[in-house]
């Protein structure tokens, strides 16, 4: 639809062609009232100061009706004109036209642009009742045709420079939300962080709680039975204090995985460094075979992201050992260009019926923290591959390390 009323406030091109106008106008004005001395001056001081002011009613600072301002420019000048040509014939007559195309084009619109200058171009055809020459019409014609260009060439610049105004305006206001989803995002993120970790601790002080608590009551209680047997029986107390001591050699190596599985990947060091440290020392303790490969060049990676992998690696191998009794453990890390893979193979025991614990579910919520997945497959007597994918988007990361850290 058109729009016919606009409430803006005037611009400086609003106020230059005013001027113009009012210098155009004005010096008619003073030509016909203190030089020209032809009988019809006061008519003709009255009618071109109508022409100045009239048309302004309908198009002035905070109000501008398009049709309005049309019909009034069109009424004064354009009755002027005629009245010109028709009954005093002089050279002012032509001239009369140039405002009206000015503001005409400066004041367009889709639908007024269609009238306008049609209009124009009808009225500068009446020259020729004066008997003017063909090519003074013509030229008065593309005189008109000009200040009509002129005007809207100002129209489109400055719909142009509201367009622009208008889409920085959003452009900033879309950055401010942006920027406010961002703060709050970043700030469950880092929420969800600290609920991760203190999770983790609460579920492996009670896991060392109940491995600790275990192993060392049935010691005590196995070494109060030994008291009593060993002067009935030695042989008998001797068998049973290797069985406690197995028992013991077991809940020993329990209590250090766990504790190790706590330890995080140290700042500064290398994912492949942390990576064979963890197996070397798991191996060492669990009596596990562990064969790590790394594919690729190892590329830049935060140390949230380091530490991630690193709790996914331990979960894995803890997992391994402890549900399914595994004694070989196949390990892939690859760098690709995008994203970072991380696959961990058992042949423990394995399932067909895989529920997520708290650990494997904290393991994902860690890598979906940094948009990556976790995706588990077990198999009953085949044992259990897990794969972990972290996409590289170091800005993402760099922005992440940035919250958390501060």
């Amino acid at each position: 639809m058109t729009k016919r009323v606009d409430t803006r406030e005037w611009t400086w091109v609003d106020y230059v062609i005013t001027g113009v106008r009012s210098i155009f106008y004005l010096s008619g004005i003073i030509y016909f009232t203190m030089i020209d001395t032809n009988q019809h001056n006061g008519l003709i001081f009255i009618w071109l100061s109508l022409c100045l002011f009239i048309p302004h009613l309908f198009w002035r600072p905070g109000y501008i009706s398009y049709k309005l301002y049309n019909f009034a420019e069109l009424g004064v000048n354009g009755s002027f004109y005629i009245w010109n040509i028709l009954y005093l014939n002089n050279e002012l007559g032509p001239s009369l036209l140039f405002m009206p195309a000015l503001g005409f084009g400066f004041l367009a619109t889709s639908k007024s642009v269609k009238y306008t200058l049609p209009i124009l171009m009808l009225l500068t055809l009446g020259l020729l009742i004066t008997d003017e020459e063909m090519f003074n019409v013509f030229m008065n014609m593309f005189l008109i045709s000009m200040m009509f260009g002129f005007g809207y060439s100002f129209n489109r610049m400055l719909e142009s420079q509201a367009r622009t105004r208008k889409l920085l305006t959003e452009n900033k206001k879309q950055y401010e939300l942006i920027q406010a989803q961002n703060h709050a995002l970043e700030q469950y993120s880092k929420q969800i962080e600290e609920l991760t970790l203190t999770k983790e601790r609460a579920r492996m002080a009670k896991e060392l709680h109940d491995t600790i608590g275990h192993t060392l009551t049935s010691v005590i209680m196995s070494m109060d039975a030994i008291i009593h047997l060993i002067d009935l029986d030695n042989h008998a107390a001797k068998e049973q204090l290797l069985k406690v001591r197995n028992y013991t050699n077991k809940g020993l190596n329990d209590i250090r995985l766990h504790i190790h599985s706590m330890v995080p990947a140290e700042n500064g060091s290398t994912l492949t460094s942390t990576f064979q440290e963890i197996t070397r020392e798991f191996s060492e303790y669990t009596q596990t075979k562990i064969e790590i490969a790394i594919n690729g060049v190892e590329h830049s990676l935060p140390n949230e992201i380091k530490v991630t992998l690193a709790r996914c690696l331990q979960e894995s191998l803890t997992n391994a050992k402890r549900h399914g009794d595994a004694t070989e453990v196949n390990i892939h890390l690859d760098f690709t260009e995008d994203p970072t893979l991380l696959t961990i193979k058992d042949n423990g025991k394995g399932t067909n019926n895989l529920q997520l614990g708290f650990g494997l579910n904290a393991m994902r919520d860690r890598l979906e923290m940094y948009q990556g997945s976790l995706q588990v497959l077990s198999q009953e007597g085949k044992g259990t591959t897990i794969k972990c994918t972290v996409p590289k988007r170091e800005r993402e990361y760099e922005k992440s390390e940035a919250v958390i850290s501060g």
